[in-house]
């Protein structure tokens, strides 16, 4: 686990591009590589039981940790 020091101000969102489409803003986060995961708890309409196809985009994948 790095520390803050080695974390950077970020937003998380999602996918869309849509203004509307952000999870989270200004909370630190290690720099992160394509294909990396970040596990949230709590997260609503962007679960798999909510999922839309939204912009035309596929639903939610299922990882199982």
């Amino acid at each position: 686990m790095q520390d803050a020091a080695q974390r950077q101000p970020s937003i998380l969102a999602g996918l869309t591009c849509d203004s509307i489409d952000v999870i989270a803003e200004d909370i630190l986060l290690p720099k992160l590589q394509e294909g990396d995961l970040i596990i949230g708890h709590m997260m609503g309409a962007y679960t798999y039981a909510t999922a839309t196809r939204f912009n035309s985009l596929s639903g939610a994948q299922i990882i199982i940790v």
